[in-house]
């Protein structure tokens, strides 16, 4: 009698260890997926953050390509007339 009652001791213990893992497995199970889906989600955001970068940066460039040698233009335009001035002006 006092081993069966030993036994169901030891079985309640395991049962409660169980009941106590059971709930531990379910939150590494959830942790486990959710990291999935944010690596996966950080991914596709990676990508989208990439083409708008891209995108921008080609748009930019050309925007200031442009306006950079019409403001380059203006300069040597400057600087020839400049020259030209100087060469015909008398010297003081």
């Amino acid at each position: 009698m006092l081993d069966a009652l030993r036994r169901a001791a030891r079985l309640s213990s395991l049962v409660r260890m169980g009941s106590l893992m059971r709930p531990q497995r379910r939150i590494g199970v959830d942790f486990a997926l959710a990291k999935g889906v944010e690596l996966a989600r950080r991914r596709d955001f990676e990508a989208d953050t990439a083409a708008a970068l891209g995108t921008a940066h080609a748009e930019w460039r050309e925007l200031m390509g442009a306006e950079l040698a019409r403001y380059v233009d203006v300069l040597v335009d400057d600087a020839v007339q400049l020259t030209a001035n100087a060469q015909t002006s008398p010297r003081e």
